[in-house]
């Protein structure tokens, strides 16, 4: 898995899949990914959903978007207790598309938020758990590759991820 997760990122980093952008439905694909892991959250007790529109479409490459949403419902799965819940959303914000998911979990202490997107960074809290590293810092690589900025937010409690693409 993190010999195929640092291949997606060396790819997306020389930018030649901007080539390949088409219009992609991300509503469809959200729901797609919160089904797909949904048997996991809920193996684990907890509460995965999605909240958004039956539509919105971002111009993009959508083998590597899904992989983005996988990362951050992993990343939420498994750094969140049981009892947590998680959910993705699609708005629109000011015109423009906004990918988010939030969970209730321990969030990400603020000093070290410059950091996660870092490869192979790990939090401390994170050493003994499943994972590479690679997870955020792909993340913040198809968002840059897609024209889209990300960020965190204090969910209080927990973490928020936002992504806001370009216009459409």
């Amino acid at each position: 898995r993190r010999q195929r997760q640092m291949c997606i990122r060396d790819r997306v980093e020389n930018g030649a899949l901007k080539a390949q952008f088409a219009s992609v439905d991300l509503a469809d694909l959200c729901r797609t990914m919160v089904e797909v892991y949904e048997p996991t959250a809920a193996a684990r007790k907890q509460r995965l959903s999605f909240d958004g529109p039956d539509s919105l479409q971002v111009d993009g490459e959508k083998n590597l978007l899904g992989q983005m949403i996988a990362n951050l419902l992993e990343n939420a799965l498994r750094h969140t207790g049981e009892g947590a819940e998680i959910c993705a959303s699609l708005q629109y914000q000011y015109g423009k598309p906004v990918l988010s998911v939030r969970d209730n979990g321990p969030g990400i202490p603020a000093e070290e938020l410059g950091r996660v997107t870092q490869r192979l960074y790990r939090l401390d809290r994170s050493r003994n758990t499943a994972g590479n590293g690679l997870g955020l810092s792909l993340v913040e690589g198809v968002a840059r590759l897609h024209g889209a900025e990300l960020s965190f937010e204090d969910a209080q409690p927990g973490l928020c991820v936002r992504i806001q693409f370009p216009s459409a």
